[in-house]
């Protein structure tokens, strides 16, 4: 069988004597390697020290078989980052830069190993050749790496100038086997009734839950109305069962009170055993719900959010249930951590975006709905824009309900402000206008209820409500303070005052004037207005070190003030 090389991709600064794994790394199949980095996934596949076999080598990916595992693990590269460190004296905090990386498979051979690099890993079987060490600490790691006897091989003879330390002979000489067997059978007890506890703990699970259910209420108005109702009959279910553990766990606290051992306890083990089935099979109801997600939203970072949150939640949930079936035929050590060991993820795919294929089934009339939302797409891809800046599901259903045929008509619909609708509002009204003209139908935006929360507060009211961040910051401004001091008060950037001064430039209660000097307003003023840059920083190269990123916001802020006063 040839060799493979696997060489290592580095990036920017990574010294050669830092390498965390082989540069050049060659394997053949039936090569046996160790894992040199803990598995970063939640399932924990490997570990640091994990002795395996290799089955099968692509270009991405090696499949590693390791002992008394049902299927191999199937290995990507690995990334190690060099950090460089540095004291940011204006915000008094540490900033993390990265110069360079290193990417590799996390392997090494592993057929032979210094003692000097054995130190932290752990073996179930090792042939050691210690005759020629030459301090009893290197003799005391090699025979510390196996985890039990019965896998220690001597190859050579340890020396007998290796003498035990006599402080160490007079402690164990002084521990007497009553106490070491009494020692013994209470750490035994008090682990067990640590594991039970935890296993019986669905805090994980609950909270996992209660943050898809926040995600999804902060940003309601973005996805449709089926999804929180779902989300809360999952929630009520969880809370059911949530309801009987509680009952559960005083019961087993009752139990665990005893002194004999949780595994030699027969009335235990039967509750474990019908408690761990009931709690299985209501969890697996949960996670069987979960594939029927009917969440949609025209926001893909809202979407994406939502699916890792609810992947997590099913993984829980799925984990949780693979150890209480570990219960089943009552509980032990060893058959815990068998469950645990070989626990395998399953599958769950979600996608709560909508993207361009969803179709509306609310909506009065869902042959104009899909024109308005065919319209929809393909002004999204013509402008390179996200299809819930231009217009989303419920401000496509509004405009089909309630058929808007001028722009006046138009900004009364949700989603439609000034720039939307000058931008691209004839478009949207063309299809709505012949639609109505071929089905005899006027308009209905009669019937919408006045918008809420849309009038612009006056300076009065602002200063009489709840102070925010930014109000704090104008009443310091107000009070002779300059920028610097301000910062230095509420222990902020400059950059961020600016930014909360912004507002209020916009809203006219402070003039630009007092922020930037004529001159910089000169220069960044005709910038801006011919600019078609969405981010500033383009904004910032072009007009130089000598304009600040929170000046170029104030003056934003003050040609924003012009165009709504207009």
């Amino acid at each position: 069988m040839p060799l493979i090389t696997s060489q290592a991709v580095i990036e920017g600064e990574f010294y050669e004597r830092s390498y965390p794994a082989e540069e050049n790394l060659q394997l053949k199949i039936g090569a046996q390697v160790m894992f040199i980095k803990n598995d970063k996934e939640k399932v924990k596949r490997f570990y640091n020290g994990k002795i395996g076999t290799v089955t099968k080598i692509d270009k991405e990916t090696i499949s590693i078989q390791c002992i008394n595992e049902p299927l191999p693990i199937e290995l990507q590269q690995e990334t190690w980052k060099n950090i460089r460190y540095n004291f940011n004296k204006q915000t008094n905090q540490i900033d993390e830069e990265e110069i360079g990386s290193f990417t590799q498979f996390p392997l090494r051979l592993a057929w032979a190993i210094t003692i000097h690099k054995s130190q932290g890993l752990t073996f179930d079987k090792a042939v050691i050749d210690a005759g020629a060490a030459f301090a009893p600490g290197q003799v005391y790691v090699a025979l510390s790496r196996c985890t039990n006897l019965e896998g220690i091989v001597l190859l050579s003879k340890i020396n007998n100038r290796h003498q035990a330390n006599e402080r160490i002979i007079d402690f164990l000489s002084s521990i007497t086997n009553k106490n070491l067997n009494d020692n013994l059978l209470s750490s035994k007890r008090v682990y067990q009734q640590k594991l039970l506890a935890e296993l019986f703990s669905f805090n994980d699970i609950i909270k996992s839950s209660e943050t898809v259910i926040k995600t999804v209420s902060e940003h309601e108005a973005s996805f449709n109305k089926e999804a929180m109702n779902w989300l809360q009959s999952i929630k009520e279910n969880i809370d059911s069962i949530k309801e009987t553990l509680e009952k559960f766990q005083h019961q087993l606290h009752q139990f665990l009170k005893q002194q004999n051992i949780p595994e030699e306890n027969e009335s235990l083990q039967k509750r474990l055993q019908a408690a761990s089935k009931y709690f299985a099979d209501n969890l697996q109801l949960v996670a069987n719900n979960l594939y029927q997600s009917n969440a949609i939203t025209d926001s893909k970072q809202y979407a994406n959010e939502y699916n890792e949150l609810l992947k997590d939640l099913f993984n829980l949930i799925n984990q949780k249930i693979n150890l209480l079936y570990s219960l089943k035929d009552g509980f032990s050590i060893n058959n815990y951590y068998h469950f645990k060991r070989n626990y395998q993820a399953k599958p769950f795919n979600v996608n709560a975006y909508a993207g361009v294929t969803h179709k509306q089934i609310d909506s009065p009339r869902p042959e104009l709905y899909k024109e308005l939302r065919l319209l929809r797409d393909e002004i999204s891809k013509q402008n390179n824009m996200p299809i819930y800046l231009i217009a989303g599901s419920a401000t496509l259903d509004e405009m089909a309900r309630f058929l808007p045929q001028t722009n006046e008509e138009l900004l009364l619909i949700t989603g439609f402000g000034k720039a939307k609708t000058e931008r691209f509002g004839k478009q949207f009204l063309d299809v709505i206008n012949e639609y109505a003209l071929n089905n005899n139908l006027s308009s209905l935006t009669h019937e919408i209820k006045p918008k809420h929360g849309r009038r612009e507060k006056k300076k009065d009211e602002i200063q009489t409500s709840k102070p925010d961040t930014k109000f704090l910051t104008y009443e310091l401004y107000k009070s002779g303070k300059t920028l610097k001091e301000i910062a230095a008060e509420r222990n902020l950037t400059t950059q961020t005052i600016e930014g909360h001064l912004a507002h209020f430039v916009e809203k006219r209660m402070i003039d630009i004037n007092e922020l930037v000097s004529r001159e910089k307003f000169i220069l960044i003023e005709p910038v801006l207005r011919s600019s078609e840059f969405t981010t500033l920083t383009p904004i910032k190269e072009q007009l130089g070190n000598d304009i600040s990123y929170g000046e170029i916001k104030l003056v934003m802020a003050a040609i924003a003030s012009e165009k709504n006063n207009e």
